[in-house]
This record gives C-alpha cells, sequence and structure tokens, in this order.
C-alpha cells in the first residue's frame, strides 16, 4: 500500500514538472511572438491604416502614453507602454485595455507590420527589417494602430516589385561591367540605389505608384522604362495588383572617352596630331608677304615688299612698277654706310614705311 502511494506521489510530479516545461515553453513563445502575422512593406507607414486612431513614437524612446478612443459609441481610455533595447533594435509594449490591430517598426528603406487580433494586450522583440547589406536595422519609428470602427476586409498585402538596370553603348549593346550609380523614386518616401550588378527589391501594396530615375547625366542619358511603366506627358506610372512584376530602366552611355581624356568628336579644320617639326602651311598669310622659309629666323616680321636677304634668286612679288630687277652690278654710288642708313631712314618716315631699293644707273 505505501509502495502504491509513493508510486502516485512519483507520478503527481512528473506530471506537474511535464505541465511546467510545456506551460513554460508555451507562455514564452506566446511572450516574443503574439502577433498573428508579419509583412515587410518599403517606404513608411502604410496609407490604408490612416482611418485607424495612432500613435508614433518618434524618435524612439522609452515611455508611457495614454489614449482616449471611441469605440461603438463607447468612450474608452488606455495606456500604451513602450520599451527600446539599449542597441536601439528591439521593441516590447503592452496595454491597457486598447485594442492594439498593428504595429508598424520602421528602419532603412522600410518597416515589418505587425498585425493582431485585437485582443493581445503585449508582445516583446519587434524589429525592423535587414537594410541591403544584411543587417539588421535601427528602429526609426515605431507606430501603434489601434481598432477604428471600419476595419478593412480583407487587409492589403504587399507585394514584390523589382527594378534591375541595363546600361548599353551608342551601338545598343549592353555593358555588362558599367560601375554607375543609379537612384530609384518610388512614391513619395521610397528610393533605393541601384547598379547593373545589383537591382532593388520593393515591398509595396497594391497601388498605382510614379517612378523616376536620378543619375549622371554627363555620362549616361535615359532610354526607357520596360513595359510595366507607362508614361503621360512625360510622367511614368506603374501599377501594383496581386502578382510580383519585374521592370528594368536602360540607359545609354553618351560618349565614351579615349587614352588623354579627350571626347570623341575631332573639330573641323583642325590639323591633326603627329606633325612634330612645326612646319604646316601658314593658312592664314598676308597677302604678297613672302613666306619665311630661313632656319636662321632672320627677317622675322619682315615689310611687305621687302625681298628676304640673301635670296637673290627668288621672284620678288612686291616689286615697284619701272623698277628694275636687282642683281645688275651697275648700281647707285654710295658714299658710305652713314649715308646709305640715313638714306634708308628718310624714305621709310616719308613713304609710310617702304623701304627703295638701288636703282640701275641709265
Amino acid at each position: 500500500m505505501k509502495a502504491l502511494k509513493n508510486n502516485k506521489v512519483a507520478l503527481c510530479l512528473v506530471i506537474a514538472l511535464m505541465s511546467y516545461m510545456f506551460f513554460g515553453v508555451s507562455f514564452t513563445a506566446l511572450a516574443y511572438g503574439a502577433y498573428e502575422s508579419r509583412v515587410e512593406i518599403s517606404g513608411n507607414d502604410p496609407g490604408y491604416l490612416e482611418s485607424y486612431k495612432v500613435l508614433k513614437v518618434d524618435p524612439p524612446r522609452d515611455g508611457e502614453e495614454t489614449i482616449n478612443i471611441t469605440i461603438d459609441e463607447q468612450q474608452i481610455t488606455g495606456t500604451i507602454k513602450f520599451t527600446f533595447s539599449e542597441d536601439g533594435k528591439y521593441v516590447d509594449w503592452e496595454t491597457n485595455p486598447l485594442p492594439i490591430t498593428h504595429v508598424f517598426v520602421k528602419g532603412g528603406p522600410g518597416g515589418f507590420l505587425y498585425s493582431y487580433d485585437g485582443e493581445t494586450s503585449s508582445d516583446q522583440g519587434l524589429r525592423a527589417p535587414d537594410n541591403r547589406g544584411g543587417n539588421q536595422a535601427d528602429i526609426s519609428h515605431v507606430t501603434f494602430y489601434i481598432m477604428p470602427q471600419d476595419v478593412p476586409d480583407p487587409a492589403p498585402v504587399p507585394v514584390t516589385v523589382t527594378v534591375n538596370k541595363e546600361v548599353i553603348d551608342v551601338g545598343g549593346d549592353p555593358v555588362s561591367d558599367d560601375d554607375g550609380t543609379f537612384t530609384v523614386l518610388i512614391g513619395d518616401d521610397i528610393s533605393e540605389e541601384i547598379t547593373v550588378a545589383l537591382g532593388a527589391e520593393f515591398h509595396l501594396l497594391p497601388d498605382t505608384y510614379d517612378i523616376e530615375e536620378l543619375f549622371d547625366a554627363e555620362k549616361y542619358e535615359f532610354v526607357s522604362f520596360s513595359d510595366e511603366v507607362t508614361e503621360d506627358s512625360g510622367e511614368y506610372t506603374f501599377t501594383v495588383d496581386d502578382a510580383s512584376i519585374t521592370i528594368t530602366i536602360t540607359n545609354r552611355l553618351i560618349a565614351a572617352e579615349n587614352g588623354n581624356g579627350d571626347d570623341d568628336g575631332e573639330v573641323a579644320d583642325e590639323t591633326p596630331a603627329g606633325d612634330d617639326n612645326g612646319d604646316d602651311e601658314d593658312v592664314g598669310q598676308l597677302p604678297d608677304e613672302t613666306p619665311a622659309g630661313d632656319d636662321n629666323g632672320d627677317d622675322e616680321g619682315q615689310l611687305p615688299d621687302e625681298t628676304p636677304a640673301g635670296d637673290d634668286d627668288d621672284e620678288d612679288v612686291g616689286q615697284l612698277p619701272d623698277e628694275t630687277p636687282a642683281g645688275d652690278d651697275e648700281e647707285l654710288p654710295v658714299t658710305s654706310g652713314t649715308d646709305f642708313l640715313m638714306l634708308g631712314l628718310g624714305t621709310a618716315m616719308t613713304t609710310g614705311g617702304l623701304v627703295l631699293r638701288r636703282r640701275k644707273r641709265k
């Protein structure tokens, strides 16, 4: 009899221990996973919840707020208490007796929307999505939604929209190794950088969205959006229904640069590089001027109609009328070098700079 009693006690202890373990795990799971669903949404708070009573905590801070709300013509006053982790990545909340239906936790380019049944009084460990680098984003703000009179049914579900980048050259061929960065803007508050190698993924609620792109206009020109995007008077839009879509944006390289950094397209009438001796023809040479060609550099700035020094055989293009060509041995006598110099200077002054030659004696 005693043995039987001991067995009953042992059995009760085992049942109690198992019950504690079972309910303990269950309670823990409930505490850290009380939400019914969690979806990622790009951008800020979802617009379809605008009719809800809202408490927005921005920036993150610990605290407790008192809320007054009317439900079914009854005035309800309650509190929402919220606590953030030291690293700013998690938030816990509890309420009494307000019916919380959604909590949006924003961080990075989007946020997680947590949905509840309206009877949950607390939850723990809510967080924002990972950023593009794969790291958990810091929380930027938290919004609590309290059940309104009209509850949307069913609630819209976010749809994945993928945006890819394509760059082509002037011939229309893809440039797979282009390293340019482009910024995609969707709606009023959604933006993301993309490249040829790395596109972007957005989680958008069903709606119609504007889309545009920012890029280096000195290097690229816009070509087109793919067929998912429509254009009207220079505005580009796309519509999200209930199926995922992929959008491709194409840009063209304006011009490749050559090795020395000069843009392609040689200026008209420009002398090609490569003539090192500098003996190009003087296209703009004045009329009646004898081309320079004496390597010793003499006669620079020679006046018109002046015969180059030392060149006895050249034709005297600027010879005056009735002037006998130089080269006849019989010349006017010159008494001295000084007389000849004075004659030249005087003549130059009276003729406006024209130098007379020695005439043949008749």
